[in-house]
């Protein structure tokens, strides 16, 4: 598994190619203040890319995976002149614990999705409809996933791990019938991908230790609250975290530092 992260200043130039990241990743998150993340995977066909909130794929954005990078549109979710993005890749680099694929979904409860050749511990679906973003990770319980937008966990949706993939049920968000769906798969893997769950006490400058090494990215979804995003900091963004699957705004007092054990958190 091999993780760049990096930022750009958009100029609004059609076409432009984002290089630098060092591998052809296998999929690419792209954040900016003021608009929702968006994120396409080398399934993702033509000029095609997805956003994590609740719209359909759109054209213009995240144009393709390229030998070294990425390539943009002009809208302003990823290069509005002027405006600073933040860009997440992700590349197997040849071993078994990222997978990204596609399928068609057909109504079935407790539907298979099989060719990640592994075990997942995090799941990521969006579909090509107005559903968000589903995401279901190793600290989840029973049949619950959960969105990055402000909607509470629900069951129905990504069900279950399973030896090659993972289980489906017949929500619109992953498994409507005809809509096309984009899937990515990650394993746990020491001192590269870790997951975890933690209770909120309201202190400030608290640290989220066991890690086991410092992060390029952490992500933290409140399992509780209805009311709020998903947050995520990465090494470029200094002390403010972004919201993901809603018009993100930059925040203070979220996720405020990357430690070398884990993460430091305000009482957002």
């Amino acid at each position: 598994m091999r993780v760049a992260t990096g930022t750009y200043t958009g100029n609004g130039v059609d076409g432009r190619g984002i290089t630098g990241v060092g591998f052809q990743p296998d999929m690419v998150w792209v954040f900016s203040s003021g608009n929702i993340g968006r994120l396409r995977t080398s399934s993702h066909s033509g000029d095609n890319a997805s956003i994590f909130g609740g719209a359909a794929n759109e054209s213009n954005s995240i144009q393709s995976i390229d030998a070294d990078g990425f390539s943009v549109g002009t809208i302003a979710g990823v290069n509005a002149n002027g405006t600073t993005y933040y860009w997440c890749a992700f590349n197997a680099d040849g071993n078994t614990d990222i997978a990204v694929g596609t399928y068609t979904g057909n109504g079935s409860d407790n539907r298979s999705i099989t060719g990640a050749g592994f075990q997942p511990d995090f799941v990521l679906v969006r579909a090509d409809s107005t559903q968000g973003a589903i995401y279901r990770h190793s600290s989840h319980s029973g049949d619950d996933s959960d969105l990055f937008q402000a909607v509470a966990a629900g069951a129905d949706r990504v069900q279950a791990f399973e030896a090659d993939g993972f289980q489906v049920g017949t929500h619109g968000s992953v498994n409507q019938n005809a809509i096309t769906y984009y899937w990515f798969a990650m394993r746990s893997r020491s001192l590269v991908f870790q997951m975890g769950s933690y209770t909120g006490n309201a202190t400030d400058d608290r640290s989220i230790t066991g890690v086991g090494f410092q992060s390029d990215i952490v992500i933290v979804d409140n399992q509780t609250t209805t009311t709020v995003e998903a947050q995520i900091l990465t090494d470029d963004m200094g002390s403010s975290s972004h919201d993901i699957g809603e018009a993100n705004v930059s925040n203070t007092n979220a996720i405020q530092a990357l430690q070398t054990n884990g993460f430091q958190i305000g009482t957002h």
